[in-house]
């Protein structure tokens, strides 16, 4: 990990360095040689990949090479006004890089704007969606996704600023991160907002898949696939990066498929692995009806838990802060910040279930291996026993059912369906 050259002190909002980027750079490399070698930057990139890749990392690299003074492009014959004007497909065409190697070996970490970009003071960098605190929370946490919906009141600070150039380097940059939360207001409002982008103004915008996006959006972006990391990559950067012991970074690695986000945070947390035993001993436990909803109401307690450990912070933090600004007056936007506050708190508890689901899917999964007599590659591996035996007493009929049970779970949650209500008709079924 690089430092801050002002104090010498790791700082954990650093874009990727080449080690830590090291599954991606086949991603990257042909993409920026292909700019370099074009002179076109699109105006709006789609990067994509399952939570936790490393989405959000990647854009903070990108953009800060595109910013970088080292790394900027340059005008090798004066073009046309045609050459800046962006097509309707999104892309645009400014005076072709540098080729020097070193344009496509990220930024230099020395120039002006990359100092700023360590301190988070890019002027022409402005990251659309939630408040810097959680978005540091969510960084450090097993899910990587945003907890609150991206509303239209997010994007109309930013609409001022389209009207303008970059400040200070060649482009101004724009960051969704959660792209796939928009409200279909907020969809809209970037919609058009991309239609007519602006010369050199870059759009980033990060999902887990394309079909997450508006077709319409996803129309006029370019396309980054991001691809899941081996557990071997996962365990290699756990060890690297974070000085995990080699058998704690396989373990996590192995668990968390190809979710970096969430490999760090079980290697790291002792309650996120118990939390996580419990979920597996679930399967276990549904011997009858009544066991059935006392694991139900385990998981939602569960989720509860998790969501009043990250929000009650942060939201004593953000109503001190709105009373001190606003004084007497502040009634109404008080009221409007805890219900946005406690919609926040439900959106964290339907993922964290979510996660829950995906833990179990992996058990009957591997009960499905087995049965098939491929052992070798289970991903609750440190459970092996209690699978098999879960294996022999069960049809593999039967276990398919139970993870289609779990997806339609998934799909009815993500629907707003009553928390509790879900998981005791899942439970009942998984008994079953």
């Amino acid at each position: 990990m690089k430092t801050d050259p002002t104090n010498g002190t790791p700082n954990p909002l650093l874009p990727l360095n080449p080690k830590v980027a090291e599954h991606h750079h086949q991603v990257i490399l042909p993409i920026v040689n292909k700019w370099k070698n074009s002179g076109q930057v699109p105006s709006v990139l789609l990067i994509t990949g399952i939570a936790g890749v490393g989405k959000r990392e990647l854009s903070f690299y990108l953009a800060q090479w595109l910013l970088c003074e080292k790394a900027e492009f340059h005008k090798q014959k004066e073009k046309n006004s045609e050459d800046l004007e962006s097509d309707l497909f999104g892309s645009l065409t400014p005076p072709s890089v540098s080729s020097t190697p070193e344009s496509t070996q990220g930024a230099c970490q020395k120039c002006p704007s990359c100092l700023k970009s360590l301190h988070g003071t890019w002027v022409d960098f402005r990251e659309i969606g939630p408040p810097k605190d959680l978005a540091a929370q969510v960084d450090e946490d097993e899910s990587s996704t945003d907890f609150t919906r991206l509303k239209i009141e997010d994007f109309r600070e930013m609409k001022s600023a389209l009207g303008f150039g970059a400040h200070e380097g060649n482009y101004r940059i724009f960051l969704i991160s959660n792209a796939e939360r928009m409200t279909p207001q907020a969809a809209n409002s970037l919609l058009k907002a991309i239609e007519e982008p602006g010369l050199r103004t870059v759009w980033l915008l990060c999902a887990p898949t394309l079909h997450d996006i508006l077709p319409t959006i996803r129309s006029r972006c370019r396309h980054i696939q991001l691809h899941t990391p081996g557990n071997s990559e996962v365990a290699k950067f756990l060890m690297e990066r974070h000085q995990i012991a080699p058998k704690m970074a396989d373990f996590a690695a192995r668990v968390s498929q190809g979710h970096i986000g969430r490999a760090r945070h079980l290697a790291t947390n002792e309650e996120v692995r118990n939390r996580r035993n419990a979920i597996l001993a679930i399967p276990g436990q549904l011997t009858s009806i009544a066991n059935a909803y006392k694991q139900a109401q385990k998981l939602v307690d569960l989720a509860n838990e998790q969501s009043s450990a990250i929000t009650e912070a942060l939201d004593e933090k953000e109503y001190e802060e709105l009373s001190t600004a606003l004084g007497k007056g502040s009634g109404k936007a008080l009221k409007e910040l805890e219900k946005e506050q406690k919609s926040r708190a439900t959106r964290i508890t339907r993922d964290t279930l979510d996660g829950a689901l995906l833990d179990l899917a992996t058990y009957y999964r591997d009960v499905l291996l087995v049965q098939s007599g491929h052992n070798e590659s289970l991903i609750n591996a440190e459970l092996s026993d209690q699978i098999n035996n879960f294996a022999k007493e069960s049809k593999p009929q039967n276990i398919l059912a139970k993870m289609d049970a779990i997806m339609s779970a998934r799909e009815n949650l993500q629907r707003n369906g009553a928390p509790l209500l879900l998981m005791e008709a899942l439970m009942c079924e998984l008994s079953k």
